[in-house]
Parts: C-alpha cells; structure tokens; sequence
C-alpha cells in the first residue's frame, strides 16, 4: 500500500511541475487546474464516486476540465499560426 500512496504522491507532484509554471502566465489554465481541483474535490467527497482509484479520478477532473476549458477558451486560428 506504501507503493501506492508513494505513486499518488508522485502523480500529484508531476501535475503541479507541468500545471504551475504556465499557470503564473495565463488566466485561462489558472481556472482550468480551479476546476479541475474543484472536480476533484467532488469525487472525493460525493459518497459512491470516492471509491474510485485517485489515479482514475485525477485523470477524469483533468480530462473533464480541459474539456471545459476548450469550451471556454478556445484558441483562435490565428493564434495557433503565430506560435
């Protein structure tokens, strides 16, 4: 179980080291990784949905919140050109 926890633990740390540095640029992923630990938050404490794995749930909320955020933002073609 310790491998598992340590896992976790792991998951967690690489999502931040990705997710914050572009976040401290951009409004738009700052309220994606907010929803996504919104989501999180959700799954954890809803009854039947915290039996699901941790390592599942995180991938749903940022599948589910990046999915949310393209909706919300989405990228013009424009910008897309110039980069």
């Amino acid at each position: 179980q310790s491998i598992v926890s340590a896992l976790s633990v792991g998951l967690y740390g690489m999502f931040l080291a990705i997710v914050i540095p572009p976040a401290k640029k951009s409004k738009p992923i700052l309220i994606v990784i907010a929803i996504t630990a919104v989501l999180n938050c959700i799954l954890y404490y809803v009854p039947y949905l915290r039996d699901i794995p941790s390592g599942i749930s995180i991938s749903i909320c940022a599948i589910t919140a990046s999915l949310i955020g393209a909706f919300l933002f989405p990228i013009e073609s424009e910008e897309i050109e110039n980069e």
